[in-house]
């Protein structure tokens, strides 16, 4: 059904119909996804069953619909609602639509991470963020957070044709800045001795002072 929006099929089916949002079994509809399903295998933890899960639910063209990935990622409910009451802000629980799509897209984030990458990397630094590897909450909120990421690279990587190119397990430190790394391990240092002050002092000696003697 190329012609209909993906919410107004799921309106659709919500209203009792049993026809699936957009049909990939139909007569030539899968030969002619094969490029976008290709596109979207290209990205981690996608492989044929939520590659075509996507196509299903959401469609090969889903710029067509939704404006950016955001208002892609509130339809399917991987957007957590916000309350903010006395100016503290207060985090929801994500909602309940997306019933193909956001279950697969929350696999495929535990199988993309289990693989050294950018969103390996992501997912690790979400953890320490949510309150560290033992908070039993903290690795699922994270895992959340990395189908989201999904869903904005599935977007970006259909609306551009372009394949997913891993940026690398470092993508993240590279785009720091000196000042945000330096920042860290200030932070652990502070946490380890509060009240104390750090001073830094850096030497760069000549490039003969590192040399061995005789050398």
């Amino acid at each position: 059904m190329t012609g209909t929006s993906p919410a107004s099929g799921h309106l659709s089916q919500s209203a009792g119909r049993t026809q699936p949002i957009c049909d990939v079994h139909h007569s030539g509809t899968a030969a002619r996804w094969q490029r976008e399903a290709g596109l979207l295998k290209s990205i981690p933890g996608f492989g044929d069953v939520v590659a075509w899960a996507w196509l299903g639910e959401i469609g090969p063209e889903p710029h067509r619909w939704f404006p950016d990935h955001e208002k892609l990622a509130c339809w399917v409910t991987l957007c957590r609602g916000t309350n903010i009451s006395a100016r503290k802000r207060k985090y929801g629980r994500t909602g309940d639509a997306g019933t193909y799509i956001k279950p697969m897209l929350i696999q495929a984030a535990w199988e993309a991470v289990k693989g050294r990458g950018r969103l390996q990397a992501r997912c690790n630094r979400l953890v320490r963020r949510f309150g560290g590897s033992n908070n039993p909450g903290a690795k699922k909120k994270a895992i959340t957070a990395i189908a989201h990421t999904l869903l904005k690279i599935a977007y970006q990587v259909l609306q551009s044709g372009a394949p997913y190119q891993e940026p690398g397990a470092d993508f993240y430190t590279r785009r720091e800045s000196p000042a945000r790394r330096r920042a860290f391990p200030e932070r652990q240092i502070q946490k380890l001795y509060p009240g104390c002050t750090l001073t830094l002092t850096i030497t760069i000696s000549p490039p003969e002072a590192a040399l061995p003697p005789g050398a």
